[in-house]
C-alpha cells in the first residue's frame, strides 16, 4: 500500500512539473506576443544583476534622508530610480526652484554606492500645449521641446557630479503619459533626441535611456503596444 501511495505521489509530482513548465511557456508565448525571444537560444555569460527600487525620496526633509537612504542601502539596493518632474522645479519660466533635488544630492553623497536613475518628465503649464480636449495636462509634452531640453540640460549641468543615467519620460505609449493625446513615437523620439543632446552638452559622460514602456496589446489610439511602440521608434 505504501508503495502505491508513493508511486501515486511520484506520478502527481511529475504531472505538476509538465503543468507548471507548460504554464511558464504559455505565459511567455503570451507576454511576447506572438514575437520571437532573441535570446531564447544565445549562450550568454553569466552576470551578477544589482537590483534597483522605485523611489520617491523629495517628500523627506533632510533630517529623514539618510535613515530612508539607510533602509535602502541594507536592503541591497543599488540603483535608485527617482522622478525628477519639470512642473515641479520650474513652475514658472524662468523661475527654477533647486532647494528639493539640492537637499536630495547633499543627503545622497553620504551613500556613494547608491546609483540614481533620474527620469526626467512632465511640463509645467507655461510650456505645454493645450491639444487634449481643452484640458492641459502636465505629462503632455511642451509646446517647443528646447524648452525641457534646455531643462534637460540645466540640471545635468547642476548634478552631473551626482547623477550619471537619466531616463526621458515614463510611458509614452499611453494617453496618460502623453497628456492625454494618442501616443506619437515620432514625437517622443524628437523629444529624447533633444534631451539627449542638451544633457550631453552639459555632462558628456551621462547615459541616457529612453522611457519605461507599459506593456499593453493595443495597437493604435490611445495607447499603443510596447512592442510596436519601439518597433516604431
Amino acid at each position: 500500500m505504501r508503495k502505491l501511495v508513493v508511486l501515486l505521489v511520484s506520478i502527481l509530482l511529475v504531472i505538476g512539473s509538465l503543468v507548471a513548465t507548460l504554464g511558464t511557456l504559455h505565459l511567455r508565448d503570451f507576454e511576447l506576443r506572438g514575437y520571437v525571444d532573441p535570446t531564447a537560444n544565445l549562450d550568454l555569460p553569466f552576470a551578477q544583476h544589482k537590483p534597483g527600487v522605485n523611489v520617491e525620496l523629495l517628500q523627506y526633509d533632510s533630517a529623514d534622508l539618510p535613515h530612508h537612504l539607510g533602509r535602502i542601502e541594507s536592503a541591497g539596493f543599488r540603483w535608485i530610480r527617482q522622478f525628477a518632474y519639470w512642473d515641479e522645479i520650474e513652475r514658472e519660466d524662468g523661475e527654477i526652484d533647486w532647494s528639493a533635488w539640492d537637499q536630495l544630492a547633499r543627503a545622497l553623497e553620504d551613500f556613494p554606492q547608491l546609483e540614481p536613475l533620474v527620469v526626467l518628465m512632465n511640463s509645467p503649464a507655461w510650456a505645454r500645449e493645450e491639444r487634449s480636449a481643452g484640458i492641459p495636462s502636465k505629462t503632455g509634452p511642451p509646446q517647443d521641446l528646447s524648452r525641457f531640453a534646455a531643462f534637460a540640460g540645466a540640471f545635468a549641468g547642476r548634478f552631473g557630479g551626482l547623477v550619471d543615467y537619466y531616463q526621458i519620460w515614463d510611458e509614452p505609449n499611453l494617453a496618460d503619459a502623453w497628456g492625454g493625446m494618442d501616443p506619437r513615437p515620432a514625437e517622443y523620439i524628437a523629444l529624447l533626441d533633444s534631451a539627449r543632446a542638451a544633457i550631453l552638452r552639459s555632462d558628456a559622460a551621462a547615459t541616457i535611456v529612453a522611457a519605461g514602456l507599459a506593456p499593453t496589446t493595443e495597437t493604435a489610439g490611445r495607447n499603443i503596444s510596447d512592442i510596436r511602440f519601439l518597433e516604431a521608434l
